[in-house]
C-alpha cells in the first residue's frame, strides 16, 4: 500500500510546485509528438512530473524515479517482471503504463493503465492517463468516455478538460458538416472588383494612421476605405497625408457618440460601395499582399467568403513609436470546419473577405451584442455561403499587454458567448454540446488585454 501511494504521488496532477533546487522533467516524447499533428490542435502534457533523485530499496519507487528522470527504458526493466497476472499492485500497473507511453508504446500503455483501473476503479489519473493513451491510437472518440470518467471522479482538473476541449475540436472538425440545406451558389466574380476596407476607430489617431497606410501600401489598387469614428476625437489631422495620398478613396464618417463597434461597422458597410467587404481594426495591419491574396482566393474558389492567417503581435506603444516584443501565430494549423465555428471563433475580423452580396443576404453585425459580434455573423454566413481558406500570413492583429483598449478586453466574454449559443442550437449533438460547455468555462476567467 506505501508503495502505491509513492507512485502516485509522482502522477497527481495537483502535486507541489518545484522549489528552485529541482528540476522538471521533459515533455514525453508521446506528447510532443501528438503536438505535431497537423490540425494544430495541441494536447498539454497532462501530468508534469519533479525530478528528485533518490536512492531507494524499492525497486518501485527507484522505477518511479527513473520516470522522474526522464528514464522510461530503465523503469521499464524495473516494473516488468513485478507486472504479472497475479500483481495486485496500482501502483505497479500505473507507472508501467507511464513508463511505456513515454516510449510511444501505447498500446502497451493502454493495457497497462487498463489494469491499473481494475485495480482501483476510482483511480482520475489511472482514467486520465488511459485516455490519452487511446488518444494516441488515434481512437479519439473511444478516448473521450475515459476522459469524461475521469472528470467524473476529479471535477476540479482543468488540464484534463483542456486536453478534453482538444480531442473534442478535433473530432468535431473531422465530422460532416451540420446543415439543414446546400450551400448558395454564386456568380462568378468579376476580375477587379472594389473592396471596400471597413475601419471603425476611436480615439487612436497615431494607429489608426499606420492602419490606412498598410491599405495604402496594398499591391492591389482597386480599393476604398470607409472610416467611422465612434464618437471619438477628431482624427483627420491625423489621417491628411494618407487623404493627400488617396483621395477620395478614403472617406471619413463622424458619429457625435459613441454607437458600439458593430453599429460603426454596420454605417460603414451602409456606405461602401465594393463588391468585396474587407475589414480591418485601427491598431492592425495588412501585410502589402493581404487584398490582392483574398481577392484571388474569392475568384478561384467562387466562395462567397475567403480568409487567410494572421500573426498575433504584442507591442508597446510610448510617444507614438510601437515596440514589437512578441509575435505568433493565430490558430496555427487549423482547417477551416463549421463545426468548430459552431463552439468558437478561430477566424480574426481582419484576415475576411466577403462578396456583398453574402453580407446583403445574412444581414450585417447585430447591434444588440456587446462583443463577438463577429463570430455570430461568421455563424449566419457560414449557414448558407463557402468558406475558402488561405494559410499564408497576410495581416496582423497587435495588442498592448497593459491596456484594455479593445472591446473583447472590456467584456464578460461568457455570457455573450452563451446567448450565440442558444441561437445556434446544438439539437442533442453531445459532442459539440460538451466542448461548448468546456470552451465557456475558459472564458470564467478574468478577460485578459487584447
Amino acid at each position: 500500500m506505501a508503495r502505491d501511494a509513492s507512485a502516485q504521488r509522482i502522477h497527481n496532477s495537483h502535486s507541489p510546485i518545484p522549489s528552485a533546487g529541482e528540476l522538471r522533467a521533459p515533455e514525453p516524447e508521446w506528447v510532443r509528438r501528438y503536438n505535431r499533428e497537423p490540425t494544430g490542435l495541441t494536447v498539454p502534457a497532462a501530468y508534469p512530473k519533479a525530478f528528485v533523485p533518490q536512492k531507494s530499496a524499492d525497486p518501485l519507487d527507484d522505477a518511479v524515479n527513473f520516470l522522474r528522470q526522464g528514464k522510461p527504458e530503465a523503469a521499464v526493466a524495473l516494473l516488468v517482471p513485478m507486472a504479472g497476472p497475479g500483481t495486485e499492485s496500482h501502483g505497479v500497473w500505473h507507472s508501467l503504463g507511464e513508463a511505456y507511453g513515454m516510449l510511444d508504446r501505447h498500446a502497451d500503455a493502454e493495457a497497462a493503465f487498463r489494469s491499473a483501473i481494475r485495480l482501483r476503479p476510482d483511480a482520475a489519473e489511472s482514467h486520465h492517463n488511459l485516455a490519452l493513451s487511446v488518444a494516441y491510437q488515434n481512437r479519439l472518440d473511444e478516448s473521450i468516455a475515459h476522459f469524461l470518467r475521469s472528470r467524473q471522479i476529479q471535477p476540479d482538473n482543468p488540464a484534463l478538460e483542456q486536453t478534453l476541449l482538444t480531442i473534442l475540436l478535433t473530432v468535431l472538425q473531422s465530422r460532416a458538416e451540420m446543415r439543414d440545406h446546400p450551400l448558395r451558389v454564386l456568380d462568378p466574380l468579376k476580375a477587379e472588383p472594389l473592396v471596400s476596407v471597413i475601419m471603425p476607430t476611436k480615439d487612436r489617431p497615431r494607429l489608426l494612421e499606420t492602419a490606412v497606410k498598410s491599405v495604402l501600401a496594398q499591391s492591389y489598387r482597386h480599393w476604398e476605405i470607409v472610416i467611422v469614428n465612434d464618437g471619438g476625437a477628431d482624427a483627420t489631422e491625423a489621417l491628411r497625408a494618407s487623404v493627400l495620398a488617396a483621395g477620395d478613396r478614403i472617406r471619413y464618417l463622424n458619429s457625435a457618440h459613441s454607437i458600439g463597434q458593430a453599429a460603426a461597422r454596420n454605417a460603414a458597410l451602409d456606405a461602401a460601395r465594393g463588391d468585396v467587404l474587407a475589414f480591418l481594426d485601427d491598431d492592425d495591419i495588412f501585410l502589402p499582399h493581404h487584398l490582392a491574396m483574398l481577392v484571388g482566393g474569392l475568384r478561384t474558389s467562387n466562395a462567397g467568403f475567403a480568409y487567410a492567417a494572421s500573426e498575433l503581435v504584442k507591442e508597446e506603444v510610448s510617444n507614438a513609436t510601437r515596440m514589437e516584443l512578441e509575435r505568433t501565430p493565430m490558430f496555427p494549423g487549423h482547417r477551416y470546419s463549421r463545426n468548430i465555428l459552431l463552439v468558437r471563433n478561430f477566424i480574426p475580423i481582419n484576415s475576411w473577405a466577403v462578396r456583398r452580396e453574402c453580407i446583403d443576404q445574412a444581414g450585417g453585425f447585430d447591434e444588440d451584442l456587446r462583443c463577438l459580434e463577429d463570430w455570430e455573423l461568421l455563424l449566419r454566413l457560414s449557414a448558407h455561403f463557402s468558406f475558402h481558406q488561405m494559410t499564408e500570413v497576410t495581416s496582423e492583429v497587435r495588442y498592448r499587454g497593459a491596456t484594455r483598449d479593445s472591446v473583447s478586453g472590456r467584456n464578460d466574454l461568457a455570457p455573450v458567448c452563451a446567448q450565440i449559443y442558444r441561437r445556434f442550437a446544438a439539437r442533442g449533438d453531445a459532442q459539440l454540446e460538451l466542448a461548448r460547455a468546456l470552451y465557456i468555462d475558459t472564458l470564467k476567467t478574468p478577460p485578459q488585454a487584447t
